[in-house]
């Protein structure tokens, strides 16, 4: 090997090994963190879900009232019985609690508080948490009337940018987790971790739908405005000091306030827009063959054609980088461009050094090929796409596996997969031949919607045949992997009819068309309680009232389901002529 390749593969060793070294250091690492922040400003704003509104503690608050901060409880409550006639939803306060309020005129305020909040049912409190471990609560009058508490705190970044968030920590929830439950009735499997997630920010302050405090209080809003919504209530007054930096950030205005930063979380969890930081070897690999083709050519003299190489490598990653951004696939983008101007200087400092005796033609083929990151809902209804959901009476049938974590962590990903596929394509067939609607799958769980597009009078007779079907044919699947040796599945499958709103979720980016409302959380709430009586299907009142004759029903009476405020009757269906 002649001392000109020896040299090119010495710099092609030393820069890869440098690039690696220097991804690796905490330096790059927030030069990463502000190539992110770069490729946000790049993507732009998207408009959140209207469903998300901030009710603001502004200045102008603060004007109205003639009170000081923090205000007495009796005038929170006012705000919650406020929100309430307004038709809110969940109310979420961005506020701590953790001391008992004294001078108070009334006395005793924070127990009448605390009866309005149990009055209304549906009202959440922050809390802090303390070195990752301690929680420091709302006061127990508060906290005992609460749906529920979530932590307030934000992870520390290096630069003081939030970026990310986390779920729950310590087996405690974040106020934005806890509040996506107690609106939507579960969270997806998905972020229920404790690891950290990137924040998909909507945009910077000021994008979400925000209400003046004062507004509420002073009935100046118009009848509608909070129907169904979810009201985030936090301050937004620069004294408060709540104000943090994010990808968004210009030092020309204000930055963005906790309570906005926790309703992107929130968007976030509702969207499924989960960001994934990868090292991605291939890309890597091919932008490395190139850089290697350029520095061949620079050292053999071509320094046109290797100028044009390396400069079409440094874009093409570059486009690569942030069309992966905006298919939430963050990949590295500082290290391979340092690397590469490096590997150049580097490059060309020793093709001006050495002698050039002899020239050389080269030619190298760069081909990848980019699988695109999601794939994007196709919808038979077009109307539909641009409005915020129909509402429509349904039946939602949900269907998860007993014991699922025991059986997958006996079989290997590729054993486990093909046995879903065969099980999930079973089941899916069955739901269309009944003139049901996939939903979507989580995990071991598939979801179904009866009653849509099209209106049918008879779809609880079908979802229910539809789930006696699926019994019928998971024996027979059962029966066959038993003579193979293969572990059987044992399915729960919960039915309920009312009515949801079925339409597209999500930001400008990614949607997800999908069925949410009660009846969805009551359907997997019946599943769940299938455990509990021992039985393989339940339905619900509503449900069990639509069926004909045909179907004979075993009625458990009323149970109080987990995460539903009333009992719900619940009935077992039974095949024709087996009751």
């Amino acid at each position: 090997m002649t001392r000109k390749w020896l040299m090119i593969l010495f710099f092609l060793v030393l820069s890869g090994g440098l690039t690696w070294y220097v991804h690796k250091h905490p330096f790059c690492r927030v030069l990463e963190w502000k190539a992110f922040d770069w490729q946000f400003r790049i993507r732009g704003e998207r408009s959140p879900s209207q469903d998300i509104v901030i009710i603001a503690i502004d200045e102008p608050t603060f004007h109205t009232l003639k009170m000081k901060y923090p205000f007495p409880p009796l005038v929170l409550g006012k705000l919650i019985e406020k929100l309430n006639r307004h038709g809110a939803s969940v109310i979420g306060f961005d506020l701590l609690y953790s001391e008992p309020t004294r001078e108070c005129d009334p006395p005793e305020q924070d127990r009448l508080l605390a009866e309005i909040i149990a009055e209304a049912g549906n009202v959440l409190w922050g809390c802090e948490l303390e070195n990752g471990q301690r929680l420091v609560l709302p006061i127990d009058v508060i906290r005992d009337s609460l749906v529920a508490t979530g932590f307030l705190n934000f992870p520390d970044e290096v630069d003081n940018r939030v970026r990310r968030f986390k779920v729950k920590e310590a087996g405690t929830y974040s106020f934005a987790a806890a509040v996506m439950k107690a609106y939507a009735g579960f969270l997806p499997g998905q972020w229920d971790t404790e690891e950290l997630y990137l924040i998909d920010y909507c945009g910077a302050a000021g994008v979400f739908h925000t209400f003046s405090f004062a507004d509420v209080l002073e009935d100046r809003l118009a009848p509608g405005s909070l129907e169904g919504k979810i009201c985030l209530v936090g301050p937004t007054f620069l004294a408060s000091h709540d104000y943090y930096a994010t990808p968004f950030h210009d030092p020309a205005r204000p930055d963005t306030p906790g309570v906005e930063i926790h309703a992107n979380i929130l968007m976030t969890l509702w969207s499924g827009h989960q960001f994934i930081i990868r090292d991605l070897w291939w890309p890597a690999i091919c932008f490395m063959t190139v850089l290697a083709g350029g520095i061949i050519l620079l050292m053999f003299g071509h320094v046109a054609w290797s100028g044009v190489i390396g400069l079409s490598a440094l874009i093409t990653w570059i486009v690569f980088s942030i069309y992966s951004f905006q298919h939430f696939q963050i990949v590295p983008l500082v290290a391979p461009v340092g690397g590469a101007v490096f590997l150049y200087l580097a490059g060309g400092t020793a093709s001006y050094l050495s002698e050039r005796k002899e020239k050389k033609r080269i030619r190298m083929l760069f081909s990848s090929y980019v699988d695109p990151a999601i794939v994007s809902y196709l919808l038979k209804n077009p109307d539909l796409i641009n409005t915020t959901g129909v509402r429509r009476e349904v039946t939602i049938l949900y269907s998860d596996i007993e014991g699922f974590s025991d059986i997958s962590s006996n079989r290997t990903p590729e054993e486990l997969v093909s046995q879903l596929n065969i099980y999930f394509e079973k089941l899916t067939n069955i739901i269309l031949s009944h003139d049901g609607m996939y939903d979507k799958y989580v995990g071991d769980a598939l979801m179904a919607v009866f009653g849509f597009p099209l209106s049918d009078p008879a779809q609880a007779m079908k979802a229910v045949f539809a789930a006696l079907e699926i019994q019928d044919q998971l024996d027979v699947m059962n029966t066959r992997w038993r003579e193979q040796k293969e572990p059987e599945f044992r399915t729960r499958i919960g039915i309920s009819s009312g009515e949801a709103v079925i339409g597209p979720v999500g930001g400008t980016q990614r949607k997800d068309f999908t069925a949410y409302g009660t009846v969805v959380n009551r359907a997997a709430r019946l599943e769940a309680f299938n455990k509990t009586l021992g039985t393989r299907i339940l339905i619900d009142q509503n449900t069990a009232e639509a069926l004909s004759s045909e179907i004979t029903l075993v009625n458990y009476g009323p149970h109080k389901l987990k995460g539903l405020s009333e009992d719900v009757v619940v009935y077992c269906p039974v095949r024709p002529g087996q009751a």
